[in-house]
């Protein structure tokens, strides 16, 4: 008796998901090139820091203004305005830290893209969420796969909306600035 997969509708997200993971290879950049794996590292580090600061700050400004006036007891208006504030202030911070981590490195991406490209990562992290749950795939796998969304959507974003004629002209910025 042949053995096909163990549930129905999982086998196709997962060789997806498995192809996208093995066709990524290691690009190296030319030399000067601000779009440089440490710039993508940098950024993802800096974006990923930005998720949890913001969501944190988000989220307890959240509960905080929603609960505000709340009678005792009512603990749904605090958790939806941690929810919604969570949400916010961490695709916020994301969208900071990915654009402040280029720019420093000399990057030039728009503020446009990396926005842009943060909707899109939200979206396919929310689809990615959806088509996991109904396949019933395990739970950290799902949200994982999310993350990855939700954090490259911002980079890509970034570097499609970068100017490359920008990018060879070497820029100097002042350690210290003195105008009065």
């Amino acid at each position: 008796m042949p053995r096909g997969p163990a549930r129905p509708g999982v086998a196709l997200p997962l060789a997806v998901t498995v192809a996208l993971l093995a066709s990524t290879a290691r690009v190296h950049a030319a030399a000067g090139d601000p779009f440089d794996d440490g710039t993508m590292g940098a950024q993802l580090g800096a974006g990923a820091g930005g998720l949890l600061v913001g969501g944190g700050v988000g989220g307890l400004a959240g509960a905080l203004i929603a609960g505000y006036g709340a009678k005792k007891g009512d603990w749904g208006r605090p958790l939806v305005g941690a929810l919604v504030g969570a949400f916010v202030g961490g695709e916020t911070g994301v969208i900071l830290g990915v654009q402040l981590a280029g720019d420093s490195k000399d990057g030039t991406g728009r503020w446009w893209g990396t926005s842009g490209g943060a909707l899109a990562g939200v979206a396919f992290g929310g689809l990615s969420i959806y088509v996991g749950m109904r396949a019933k795939l395990p739970a950290p796998a799902t949200f994982a796969i999310a993350a990855v969304f939700v954090l490259a959507g911002p980079i890509v974003g970034y570097h499609l909306s970068a100017d490359e004629r920008q990018a060879a002209v070497p820029r100097t910025v002042p350690l210290i600035s003195l105008s009065f």
